[in-house]
């Protein structure tokens, strides 16, 4: 199992695993499907980005200034009032909670770079609305970087290591900062074809019938990449200051 990867290693450097990626679309409420490229002001840069074609589905939330984002909006509110309302009583409605990032309510943002920033040289690949293929992108974790590469090919789209990383989330969907500012939210995809190498860490031993029995945590391959996403972030020396 795992992906193809037509890139040579640097002398010591060890492919650890691999695994389908995708920029993620937000899952809440009106902005459900949307995802949004911005500058560190806030503006859409999606037409801007260095050797992007443009996109079939721009996945850009409404203006709030528009008919249809004020409409949405205002169902938004309307929807969780009514939900305190109901709590008041002791019943409760099915909606979900709110981003904790108040900004998310009315954008989701999976890039945010100026010009030159190392942010925008992530591959356009990754975004359902220019790439329609599966796997859009695969990633590759080394014990020295992380790796993009076209799942056809193997080839090389983009590649960063610890010096270029400020702060990393390590999750099924991941976000990174780089040392620069700028950043990027990338989405871990179920992939049956994932290079997921054994570790301790995705396993329990209970007692069955008073014998000891190792068993999965899950089986879910984005769950056991985080394990990868983990390993390669304690690798990484401590930031100074």
């Amino acid at each position: 199992m795992g992906h193809k990867l037509d890139v040579a290693l640097e002398p010591g450097e060890t492919l650890i695993g691999n695994i389908a990626t995708e920029f993620p679309s937000h899952d809440y409420k009106r902005l459900m499907g949307f995802r949004s490229f911005r500058d560190f002001q806030g503006r859409n840069i999606s037409a801007e980005l260095p050797g992007w074609p443009p996109s079939t589905k721009a996945g850009e939330p409404p203006a709030r200034t528009s008919v249809k984002g004020i409409l949405l909006t205002s169902a938004w509110f309307g929807l969780n009032s009514l939900a305190i309302l109901l709590s008041l009583v002791g019943l409760s409605t099915a909606t979900l909670p709110a981003p904790e990032d108040p900004d998310e309510l009315n954008d989701f943002p999976v890039l945010r770079a100026d010009p030159g920033t190392f942010a925008t040289g992530a591959p356009w690949q990754l975004d359902p609305g220019r790439n329609k293929a599966r796997p859009r992108v695969i990633l590759h974790v080394t014990n020295r970087r992380l790796l993009f590469t076209d799942p056809k090919s193997g080839s090389l789209l983009w590649e960063f290591g610890h010096k270029d990383i400020k702060a990393m989330t390590a999750g099924a969907v991941m976000r990174v900062t780089f040392v620069d500012g700028s950043w990027v939210r990338i989405r871990l995809v179920t992939d049956k074809d994932a290079l997921i190498p054994e570790r301790e860490e995705n396993y329990q031993v209970v007692t069955v019938k008073g014998e000891p029995k190792r068993i999965p945590l899950s089986s879910e391959p984005t769950y056991m990449f985080i394990t990868l996403l983990k390993e390669f972030l304690a690798e990484a020396p401590a930031a100074s200051g």
